[in-house]
């Protein structure tokens, strides 16, 4: 259910962010935690995205789209890097973490107001399935 997932992932995200910046011990055990954490909101991050994606891109356009959107995330990988690393070096270890952090949250208030909007929803998920039970019965 994208209504929930996403800003659920998102939340996840930055509240893994908030640990990274809040562990003081970088040998402290919670730190392995606060790893994983992140590690599960990044890959429910993705599956969302994913799956939103593929329900609303038309069948001949999915490659292309798909393609797409990982080429930008990779850039945006390299660009936030950069900035990581300069950030890093300006500002202090902590200060890339607050970076990400920062727009894991709005990213997931930019979803949150996407689900009040109505914009992300089952509709078309409900729709496919109609069509294929349909698809079924006629069989």
């Amino acid at each position: 259910n994208p209504q929930i997932m996403l800003p659920a992932a998102c939340c996840t995200r930055f509240l893994s962010i908030v640990g990274f910046y809040l562990v003081k011990n970088v040998n402290s055990p919670m730190l392995y935690v606060v790893s994983i954490w992140m590690v599960l909101g990044t890959l429910m991050e993705t599956v969302c995205t994913d799956a939103i994606m593929f329900r609303n891109c038309n069948r001949q356009l999915r490659g292309i789209v798909n393609g797409v959107g990982y080429g930008i995330g990779y850039l945006g990988q390299f660009i936030f890097s950069l900035l990581g690393g300069w950030l890093y070096d300006e500002q202090g270890p902590k200060a890339p973490f607050f970076l990400c952090g920062l727009c894991d949250f709005i990213l997931m208030v930019v979803m949150l107001g996407l689900v009040a909007m109505g914009t992300i929803t089952n509709d078309l998920q409900e729709k496919a399935d109609a069509e294929r039970l349909g698809k079924e019965n006629k069989a």
